[in-house]
């Protein structure tokens, strides 16, 4: 990798003037390791008004001009899934590190193919799976290095969703939206979040996946609920997506062999329940009262993190860009999301979204009968 010699900042370029984008740029904003130098989108509008928003000079809607023009260090790419291979490509064989939002192209074959190439150019390929920096993402990796787990037996990842969004709006309404084009629709857009925080969990080849999905809500358009079984050696995962339960909420539950996690990624609430030898009903109250204490030690110093930033909505993406800036700088290859753990929610991804395929293929031919 080749060193910026003497620099304390990275130069940044983005493209991809969406709804995230503007996420990304609050976040660089707070950084004191990027200086932000240029903006692209086809459509320059979505440029011009980021830029005029957030004081950058540079505006663009060839993407390729900008990076002969600007020569960043770093590039953010925030456009659609279908996208993200052939932009990489191209900003890392002219010579750049890129952060590629999730899901970090459309299927394993792309993931591997930005890899290798950083890989070969000496470059970084960071993939934007931003809640492992999360403030409580960082505790629950204390918790799991301390042993107090012991060894995962199970996990339960749930994530909650809405139909009832703009961005939702926009693909129920238009069927040519580029959400259509991916392998695995919808699902595949967000359950990567659910899918990272367990890639370390489970071995490389998966024994087992089985996927459940279908459209609860009658939309028509897309299924909007899932459900998915893993098994690998004695471990074993639930995945549930949902667009119907409310409160909408995000969270991840892990069984161990000495104690129960549960991180709850919509609150940042990290706490964890651990057995005791004390007798019966003084067990129980002690069972009642511990996790009680701690959930409200967990509220104070939320409270204490957002009164002084730490604690942000997007605080994991500003975390992950700066570890990422920190590697570069320091002339550290290694990537700050590990490539064995983006290649395996890749390919469990692939494996989810062909079952899904396959099961509204049969719904298809049911109704044309």
């Amino acid at each position: 990798m080749t060193p910026l010699k003497n620099k304390k900042k990275v130069k940044v370029c983005l493209i991809g003037c969406g709804q995230i984008a503007e996420a990304h740029l609050k976040e660089l904003s707070l950084s004191q390791k990027a200086e932000v130098a240029g903006v692209c989108d086809l459509k320059r509008v979505l440029a011009e008004d980021l830029a005029d928003r957030f004081g950058i000079t540079g505006v663009y809607s060839d993407y390729t001009e900008m990076l002969k023009t600007v020569q960043p260090d770093v590039v953010h790419i925030t456009t659609p899934p279908h996208t993200q291979l052939r932009i990489g490509l191209d900003a890392i064989r002219n010579g750049c590190h890129v952060y590629i939002e999730k899901p970090f192209g459309t299927c394993y074959q792309d993931a591997e193919k930005l890899i290798e190439t950083a890989k070969s150019n000496q470059k970084i390929a960071c993939a934007g799976f931003s809640q492992l920096q999360d403030t409580v993402s960082m505790k629950f990796n204390a918790y799991l290095e301390s042993g107090e787990l012991g060894e995962i037996v199970h996990f339960e990842t749930y994530y909650g969703d809405s139909l009832e969004g703009n961005f939702s709006r926009l693909f129920l309404q238009n069927k040519d939206h580029w959400i259509h084009g991916l392998p695995g629709k919808m699902f595949q857009n967000v359950i990567s979040h659910a899918l990272y925080h367990v890639a370390p969990f489970v071995p490389d080849e998966l024994e087992e996946i089985r996927c459940v999905a279908y459209d609860r809500s009658k939309n028509g358009v897309f299924q909007d609920e899932l459900r998915v079984v893993l098994r690998s050696g004695g471990v074993t995962g639930y995945l549930t997506y949902t667009t119907a339960v409310r409160p909408i909420r995000q969270f991840l539950r892990v069984y161990g062999t000495k104690s129960i996690v549960e991180i709850d990624f919509a609150n940042h609430v990290f706490w964890s329940y651990d057995g005791t030898d004390l007798p019966g009903p003084v067990a129980r109250a002690r069972n009642v009262f511990v996790p009680a204490k701690r959930l409200i030690k967990e509220g104070f110093s939320y409270l204490c993190n957002t009164l002084t930033g730490k604690d942000r909505f997007f605080s994991g993406m500003g975390n992950l860009f700066d570890l990422l800036y920190d590697h570069i700088l320091s002339d550290n290859s290694s990537p700050p999301v590990p490539y064995a753990d983006v290649l395996k929610t890749s390919r469990i991804m692939d494996e989810i979204a062909r079952q899904c395929s396959e099961i509204e293929l049969q719904i298809q031919q049911v109704k044309h009968k």
